[in-house]
């Protein structure tokens, strides 16, 4: 991981705590190694950028195309390991 990893990390982990009311429950359940599939249940985009905080490791992410319509978007999805792709390509990984 890059060191922009790392900052946009703490940069995005520092305002979630210092901007909000902000509780993880259950972190000691997720397995620190190995395989880890999360689906959250986005009721804002502002979740994947919540996990790729809040998770005391690194993840890679499968995100729709939309999130890297804008730039910044783009950027910082990228630093957090998000990688594009479309619904159609997300639902056919996910049926394995």
């Amino acid at each position: 991981m890059s060191w922009f990893f790392y900052f946009t990390k703490a940069v995005f982990k520092t305002f979630f705590f210092l901007c909000t009311r902000l509780k993880v429950k259950g972190r000691e359940n997720i397995p620190h190694t190995g395989p880890l599939m999360v689906v959250p249940n986005h009721i804002t985009f502002a979740e994947p950028f919540l996990i790729g905080v809040l998770l005391e490791r690194n993840m890679r992410f499968a995100t729709i195309k939309g999130f890297f319509r804008y730039k910044p978007a783009k950027i910082i999805m990228q630093s957090l390991g998000g990688s594009r792709s479309t619904r159609a390509l997300l639902i056919e990984k996910l049926s394995v």
